[in-house]
């Protein structure tokens, strides 16, 4: 049984004396390096969009139409690099379910409030908009909308108009 335990000691010394080359009598040290890749992730959602928007006489002879607090899109990410919201103006040309032909559009444009700041969108536009990575998960972002009605706009329910998708 001490021939086993001698050996087995001899056999430790050795080893830790070859991996060790360097090092002075009595000490022990090493140098490990590990480098992980995170790959990111990102998922969103969106609520709250309906299909139409209804322009009422009020809202023609006023120029606009407000919608607040319209869509909510949440967003899950451990991305550092935040991610974007791609906003698209489509050319609304008549009421919902109405054949228009070269109808102009209903709307010049719309200006967004996104996280306490302003976007206009021209009609037939697109928008980027990049916000940052806040370490919250699950994010909402709440949008708002101020369509600018062309003058020939006419009281109605036409097609909801924006298109809006978040993207890392």
């Amino acid at each position: 049984m001490y021939k086993t335990l001698i050996l087995t000691m001899m056999l430790i010394a050795t080893t830790t004396l070859g991996v060790v080359e360097d090092g002075e009598a009595g000490s022990i040290g090493g140098k490990m390096t590990v480098q992980v890749t995170v790959l990111p992730v990102f998922e969103y959602g969106i609520t709250g969009h309906a299909g139409h928007l209804v322009i009422t006489e009020p809202d023609v002879k006023n120029g606009y139409k407000d919608i607040g607090d319209r869509d909510v899109i949440t967003v899950t990410t451990n991305s550092l690099d935040g991610y974007g919201i791609s906003v698209a103006l489509n050319n609304v040309m008549g009421r919902a379910g109405e054949s228009v032909g070269e109808v102009p559009a209903i709307f010049t444009s719309v200006t967004l409030n996104v996280d306490n700041k302003t976007y206009t969108v021209p009609v037939g536009g697109n928008l980027f908009i990049r916000l940052p990575y806040n370490g919250a998960n699950p994010y909402a972002v709440v949008l708002s909308y101020r369509f600018t009605l062309a003058p020939w706009a006419a009281p109605g329910a036409y097609p909801w108009p924006v298109s809006v998708t978040a993207s890392p």
